[in-house]
């Protein structure tokens, strides 16, 4: 039994237009909807704490929009299909951040590594690994220029809620 909770507009029995939608176990959303589908502009927030802000196609992340975990990191680019797939920027809590392109959820292809100290890199990154650096290195750089976490790989974006 679905025990979420719509207050917004409707049309012809669906929700369209502009609302907000809350389930069980703290997961909402807020902006609008199409036909009872997540579309246009919104927020959705789980109820982990992660949350994403941006562009809506079929209740899936699809367009630009800023995805925030809880620990400090987040991702602002382009969606398709709820996945990371184009440019964007992955930041993590201590400053640094990897700017690329990513491709089916993974980055992929050419980017640069900028470190919490501001040290850049170029590299080339194959299904979401580094596959090689692109620019020299100086030995002083050698121990903060490698990102040590990963970039989180895309997943079930939809735990704990029906796709209705």
């Amino acid at each position: 039994m679905d025990r979420s909770e719509y207050h917004g507009e409707f049309a012809d029995g669906l929700k369209h237009g502009h609302g907000s939608l809350t389930w069980t176990g703290g997961a909402s959303y807020t902006g609008e909807f199409c036909e009872d589908a997540l579309q246009g502009e919104g927020v959705f927030q789980w109820g982990d704490g992660r949350s994403y802000r941006g562009q809506w196609v079929q209740s899936r992340m699809h367009g630009q929009g800023k995805f925030d975990w809880p620990d400090g990191k987040s991702f602002d680019g382009k969606y398709e299909g709820d996945k990371k797939h184009g440019p964007g920027v992955f930041r993590w809590p201590d400053g640094s951040k990897c700017i690329g392109i990513w491709q089916c959820g993974k980055q992929h292809g050419l980017g640069t590594h900028v470190n919490n100290k501001g040290v850049m890199r170029k590299g080339r990154w194959k299904n979401g690994a580094l596959d090689a650096w692109l620019d020299p290195q100086s030995a002083d750089d050698i121990s903060t220029a490698t990102r040590s976490t990963p970039v989180p790989p895309d997943a079930d974006f939809w735990p704990n809620k029906s796709r209705d």
